[in-house]
């Protein structure tokens, strides 16, 4: 504000009307405040440069670490492909292995039913004569 007075006295001291050098005092002051940093602007616009620098680091770090994830999860994937080929392999397997099972399973029934058949025909043989 001093820079104000002075300011005006100077123009007053050059016959420069009050009013006008008044004029010229408030749009210099306006136009200082509105569109000049001050030194605390500065300040504060220092601060946050660094805030920001820091936060950049930061998501530089975070991107590092997302990639390492991302890495890790297409390993993981691969190696579960692996396994659910392998799964699929060992089912079809086991189907193959039931079908056997349920093959010998009809051959042995089928057996059991002539043999049963056989000594059924027997019994009644030796029953009507």
């Amino acid at each position: 504000m001093t820079y104000a007075i002075s300011l005006y006295d100077a123009l007053t001291g050059i016959n420069v009307p009050k009013n006008q050098a008044l004029a010229v005092v408030e749009a210099l002051e306006r136009k200082m405040t509105s569109e000049l940093a001050t030194k605390s602007d500065v300040d504060q616009l220092k601060t946050d440069v660094k805030q920001l620098r820091v936060d950049v680091d930061q998501l530089k770090t975070d991107v590092k670490q997302l990639r390492v994830d991302v890495d890790q999860l297409k390993t993981d994937v691969k190696q579960l492909r692996v396994d659910v080929d392998q799964l699929r392999v060992d089912v079809r397997q086991l189907a193959d292995g039931m079908k056997l099972l349920e093959n010998r399973i009809v051959v042995r029934l089928g057996i059991a039913m002539g043999v049963f058949t056989t000594l059924l025909f027997a019994a009644l043989q030796l029953t009507l004569s």
